[in-house]
């Protein structure tokens, strides 16, 4: 709660640098590899070697990315599988987090406050970045790439 009113505040400051938005990536998901393991989930992460750059705040990047594993915990523990890759998504390479739960259901019983995924709202649009989720009865696809022409391509 303390993060959300920060952000709608404007009193969270963002510190926006060029990085490499894959070894935050691998980093946060290395964090949240024994909670997958644990909950016997089937983890597929695909990433390219070559340094992804693009310009971010990392303590808000690995914020948006702990709240999209959570919600793969939280809500789809039923398909027992993440996906994290890159895809091309309107001429930009965005990081694709993936499962195989229910998706997104409007009155599931573990539906939650949607905190979690307010913050990662605010805090992609603080950073200039977007976010397109595509949701079915077979999981959901959360896309997330950088602004138009921001982010330097892989070679």
């Amino acid at each position: 709660m303390l993060s959300y009113n920060l952000l709608t505040s404007g009193k969270y400051t963002l510190k926006l640098e060029e990085k490499d938005i894959l070894r935050i990536v691998r980093e946060t998901a290395a964090a949240w590899y024994p909670v997958w393991e644990k909950e016997q989930f089937e983890i597929d992460i695909d990433l390219p070697e070559e340094p992804l750059i693009w310009h971010m705040d990392e303590q808000g990047m690995r914020r948006i990315l702990d709240n999209l594993f959570q919600n793969v915990i939280r809500h789809a523990a039923s398909g027992k599988y993440i996906g994290i890759s890159t895809q091309e998504i309107q001429g930009e390479t965005a990081v694709v987090i993936q499962d195989r739960g229910p998706g997104m259901q409007p009155n599931s019983d573990t539906k939650g406050t949607g905190l979690g995924l307010s913050i990662v709202d605010l805090l992609i649009r603080e950073m200039g970045l977007r976010k397109r989720v595509d949701s079915s009865d077979t999981g959901v696809q959360t896309y997330i790439y950088s602004g138009k022409g921001s982010n330097k391509p892989l070679k």
